[in-house]
């Protein structure tokens, strides 16, 4: 987690400076490095509930003045690590759209994205803190409902060139994502495949082609594009 976490802060941490000062020093980068790696992991181990800045700035050897400089309180750093998670699991998402592959293989990405973006989202301290803090959950749910338009209008396109059906609504088939996202946490469920993947391609299938007869399974579908 801390490889992952200092990754993204050193790859676009300067997209919140509203959070910190204009000056510019050599230790700007690698101080706010140190205050997230430390309180990701501190966060991790014992919750958020319990870690103070106070600890924070102890385990990461910075003052609390220089704490102050960068996050307003507590909650201002957890939700400027839940940002660049997002914004990371977003580049993902305008990568695949991108992609020179069959729709269906694209769509397929896709629902594994959004279950990846929600299992992260709903583990650990993450989800333990947003039940208790209305402005962080105030937070995701804002940004989510940006991304959320943005799905929109790419589905928008892919019917506008024919891709996928033009009279279906673009909110119906996000709707239906959300449920297969549902569906792929059902250990009940999984438990009539033999396999994880039978399981998946099952879920696929129902995605792609409903309940009646189709030429291919998703998976020779795929074999034969490709």
């Amino acid at each position: 987690m801390l490889n992952y976490i200092t990754l993204l802060v050193k790859k676009s941490y300067d997209k919140r400076e509203q959070h910190m000062t204009h000056e510019s020093t050599p230790n700007k980068s690698k101080n706010i490095i140190q205050i997230v790696d430390t309180s990701d992991a501190l966060f991790m181990n014992y919750g958020i509930k319990k870690i103070t800045v106070e600890k924070i700035c102890q385990q990461a050897n910075v003052s609390k003045m220089t704490f102050y400089k960068y996050f307003k309180n507590k909650t201002d750093l957890v939700k400027y690590i839940i940002y660049f998670r997002l914004e990371n699991k977003f580049e993902e998402f305008d990568r695949i759209i991108t992609l020179t592959i069959p729709i269906t293989e694209k769509l397929k990405r896709m629902i594994e994205w959004e279950i990846e973006l929600y299992s992260d989202m709903d583990q650990g301290y993450i989800k333990e803190y947003s039940h208790f803090n209305p402005e962080l959950t105030e937070f995701i749910q804002e940004y989510m409902q940006k991304s959320y338009k943005r799905f929109v209008d790419y589905i928008i396109d892919w019917q506008k060139n024919g891709d996928i059906r033009q009279e279906i609504s673009p909110e119906f088939i996000i709707a239906v994502f959300d449920i297969l996202q549902e569906l792929f946490g059902d250990d009940n469920l999984k438990k009539l495949y033999p396999n994880n993947n039978e399981f998946t391609l099952e879920l696929y299938n129902m995605f792609f082609y409903g309940i009646l007869p189709r030429p291919y399974p998703y998976n020779e579908v795929v074999e034969k594009k490709g």
